[in-house]
């Protein structure tokens, strides 16, 4: 007979974690006590360990993956035992989309200046990718009257000029550490 792999209680005040990796394979021999697995949350990697002797089974929650506690991830059991899935993995969460109602919420409104006009303030990472390009920052326009410039204006601004390059862009996934880390800066703009 089989036995399940869950999530442990991940902590207090812990809701979720990642999967960042299997250690081991299904068709791997395991021992009780031996490390599975690697569960990332906000604050700590937490190592999943084999809750019995046997083979692992099924992998049923792929590296990527958001779990919370309670969810099972494998099966442990003997070689050539049946598996019955009765519960369908959790699908890898997808990179957070930034809507235009968060980024809007995030704009700051600009202070006038001593000499009563008013001060354009502009992002770091804007105001780099607008020096990198040849533009100066004064000319460029904030998406909201009174806001500041976001990369995202400097970029709209590069793609409505003649002869505009093609700008690579990549996304990347970030960690729980990561994820943590630019919810806190968002809050703080």
């Amino acid at each position: 007979m089989s036995t399940n792999v869950v999530v442990p209680i991940l902590g207090e005040a812990i809701g979720e974690a990642r999967v960042a990796a299997w250690l081991k394979q299904p068709g791997d021999s395991v021992r009780r006590g031996d490390e599975l697995a690697e569960l990332e949350t906000d604050k700590a990697m937490l190592m999943l360990e084999s809750p019995a002797d046997g083979v692992l089974l099924e992998v049923l929650a792929p590296a990527g993956a958001m779990v919370v506690t309670g969810d099972l991830l494998a099966r442990v059991g003997q070689q050539g035992e049946a598996t019955e899935t009765t519960k369908q993995p959790p699908e890898p969460a997808a990179p957070p989309q930034v809507t235009r109602a968060v980024e809007d919420a995030h704009q700051a409104v600009s202070l006038p200046a001593a000499s009563g006009e008013r001060r354009q303030r502009i992002s770091p990472a804007a105001r780099r990718l607008a020096r990198d390009n040849g533009l100066d920052p004064a000319q460029l326009a904030p998406a909201l009257p009174g806001g500041r410039v976001t990369t995202q204006d400097v970029l709209r601004h590069l793609s409505s000029a003649p002869g505009a390059p093609e700008i690579p862009q990549r996304r990347v996934l970030m960690n729980a550490v990561q994820r943590a880390t630019a919810s806190r800066m968002a809050q703080c703009e």
